[in-house]
């Protein structure tokens, strides 16, 4: 794996690393260590989970899918909310055309409880209901695989909500007008909300012509000033003969263009005013480290800093079941996978509500020291719908029952919270290790870490200069010992914490037992 890490050493003798978290993704930090490992850690399942599930009579199959549903946290009213899909595929089923879509609406104070309000939008046997949009016609086009940004930036207050989804409309490509794969693709769409309730379509829709998949994920990269998608562009290995079986071509992976072959790979687009996108530059395709069978649906992505960090949405072809990867960047477009490659969050057990799938289309949020990552849960097959419709019994998935023939009920919104930024760290157990960086240069006043010491463990830290000579006021005997459990120690030497005095560029060297280390970084708070 070739890692672009932002940085040529060969070019510099320090890393000016300003006020800025060092993660330890990577080594790019890192000089020296001794008894030291790097681990990934897993976010904790919330015990209350499943916190939305199908409850309401006007629901049909609800969605809670690969980019089918979002959560947003709105500071204007300091709430959650959530949008999510419902799908009626009985014309499907019934071989008589294609299947609709609705976007239905939730919202919660503490992201634990949550109510779907009774709004005057679409009513159901003359009752109010959470239904935003129902059958496509509100926006002249379907909104299949929806995802919201809330963005308080945008001076526009009729945009303040952003919804981009994959537009459908029977017949819109037929014939054939675009490189999409299917008859009804109209392309990218985009639309916009003042309250996140009511939507007004983009004029110029579709925003892309060349995207007629389904999974698109936006977000804002408030340091880049730059909106972004990852999902899938129309995939160029679809063929529309009645001979292909659509979602299990064959794999060549000894072909050198075997990323087009793949039913899913990872597009990112990105954009200065929502509306004018770049052209889809592939980001994510699956390389030798996959299993044979493994293809990338989608890409969660949020910023740390000079990083980009991302979940990776893996779909297992042969037991049929969507996990989770941890992703990083230093640019948004080279990515790399953490070592061994775990599951963000594992399945559960047998018949639980998250067995068969765990996905999340929404980047973590941040509540207090904790992020919490909204993912969907499932508890049936990927291709649950392969033997529900006509002439796909055949193709039914590894262990699939009678009762996965309707997906009601089967997919929920759950909660797993994870400490802020606490995704990878430099451990040591019972031998004492240290961790020493390279050469770095701030103006901060404070050297502030990210860790968690065991029972009896501890980090203390030392300065030095670029040739490993200690300064006399930040030694190791003089360090107050940290051994707790905190998001943002800030570290003092009897009592001392200003590391700004000490001049120019400065090495840093942690000492740990039975303690783990998260991120550093020099700075004034």
């Amino acid at each position: 794996m070739t890692i672009n890490s932002g940085f040529d050493r060969s070019q510099s003798q320090f890393t000016r690393i300003d006020h800025k978290k060092q993660l330890f993704l990577d080594d790019r930090m890192i000089e020296e260590i001794r008894n030291v490992r790097r681990v990934q850690h897993q976010p904790v399942k919330h015990p209350g989970n499943p916190l939305l599930k199908q409850d309401k009579p006007w629901e049909r199959e609800v969605y809670f899918r690969t980019s089918n549903y979002c959560v947003q946290y709105d500071d204007d009213d300091q709430s959650f909310k959530c949008w999510y899909e419902d799908l009626n595929l009985q014309a499907e089923r019934d071989g008589k055309g294609q299947g609709e879509c609705g976007l239905l609406y939730a919202q919660s104070k503490d992201g634990l409880h949550w109510e779907k309000p009774l709004l005057d939008r679409i009513l159901y046997q003359g009752q109010k209901t959470n239904m935003l949009l129902g059958d496509g016609k509100q926006l002249d086009a379907g909104t299949h695989s929806a995802t919201v940004l809330c963005d308080p930036l945008d001076k526009d207050p009729a945009r303040r909500f952003k919804m981009v989804y994959n537009g459908s409309r029977a017949g819109a490509n037929v014939p054939k007008k675009r490189t999409q794969r299917l008859g009804d693709s109209f392309g990218l769409c985009i639309a916009f909300s003042p309250n996140g309730i009511d939507w007004t379509p983009y004029a110029g829709n579709p925003i892309r012509e060349d995207w007629g998949s389904d999974v698109e994920v936006i977000t804002y990269d408030a340091i880049a000033k730059k909106y972004v998608i990852y999902g899938r562009a129309d995939a160029p290995w679809f063929s529309p003969h009645p001979n292909f079986k659509h979602w299990f071509p064959p794999v060549r992976p000894n072909d050198p263009r075997g990323a087009i072959y793949p039913a899913r790979l990872v597009y990112h687009l990105e954009s200065d005013d929502a509306i004018h996108w770049t052209e889809p530059v592939l980001v994510f395709a699956p390389d030798k480290t996959d299993n044979l069978d493994d293809q990338h649906y989608c890409l969660t992505t949020w910023r740390v800093d000079d990083y980009h960090l991302g979940l990776l949405l893996v779909i297992h072809n042969v037991p049929d079941t969507v996990t989770l990867q941890l992703a990083w960047s230093y640019d948004g477009i080279n990515w790399n996978r953490t070592q061994d490659r775990p599951d963000v969050i594992p399945l559960g057990a047998p018949g639980s509500y998250d067995s068969l799938m765990a996905e999340c289309p929404t980047p973590p949020i941040t509540v207090g020291d904790e992020q919490w990552l909204f993912y969907g849960g499932s508890s049936i097959h990927h291709d649950w719908w392969c033997p529900a419709l006509p002439g796909g019994e055949d193709e039914a998935p590894v262990g699939a029952t009678e009762d996965e023939k309707t997906l009601a009920g089967k997919t929920h919104l759950c909660l797993a919270k994870i400490g802020v930024d606490r995704w990878v760290s430099l451990s040591a157990m019972a031998r004492e290790g240290y961790v020493q960086t390279f050469p770095v240069f701030s103006t901060g006043s404070k050297l502030i870490v990210n860790g968690r010491c065991g029972k009896h463990g501890f980090i203390a830290a030392e300065i030095s200069d670029n040739w490993n000579n200690v300064w006399a006021d930040f030694t190791r005997a003089k360090c107050d010992v940290f051994t707790g459990d905190a998001v943002s120690h800030v570290f003092s030497w009897q009592g001392r914490t200003g590391v700004n005095m000490i001049p120019g560029i400065v090495k840093v060297k942690f000492y740990l037992r039975d303690a783990e280390i998260f991120s550093f970084r020099i700075a004034d708070s």
